[in-house]
């Protein structure tokens, strides 16, 4: 599958999905709740994304200490635990990183 999208993060808790083989605005902007309206991703500033290597998943970090895990067709957060153990206060941008598909289950390894 090729992946023709492309997702950004900001300090105001947004991330956007552009579709790059468009000059045009963003397809979707991913709420935490799913929301139409509201379009925040995290509570505090996005400080990474990761996209699956197929393109179906996308995964983020924020400064609320969570990391959420979005359907990227759906614009959807999957609502996935990963618990609170992720505690990322620092603004500075950070790259998480997922396992390729030899590996199962499959592992997420976000920096601290």
């Amino acid at each position: 599958a090729v992946v023709s999208t492309q997702s950004t993060g900001g300090r105001d808790g947004k991330i956007i999905t552009w579709d790059i083989r468009r000059a045009r605005s963003a397809v979707c902007y991913l709420d935490q709740d799913n929301r139409e309206k509201e379009e925040r991703a995290h509570n505090g500033a996005v400080t990474s994304i990761t996209q699956t290597q197929d393109g179906f998943l996308l995964l983020s970090t924020g400064q609320d200490r969570k990391v959420r895990c979005w359907d990227i067709a759906e614009g959807s957060n999957t609502y996935t635990n990963f618990g609170t153990d992720c505690a990322s206060l620092s603004v500075k941008k950070m790259q998480s990183a997922v396992s390729v598909n030899s590996c199962y289950p499959g592992l997420v390894y976000v920096p601290n």
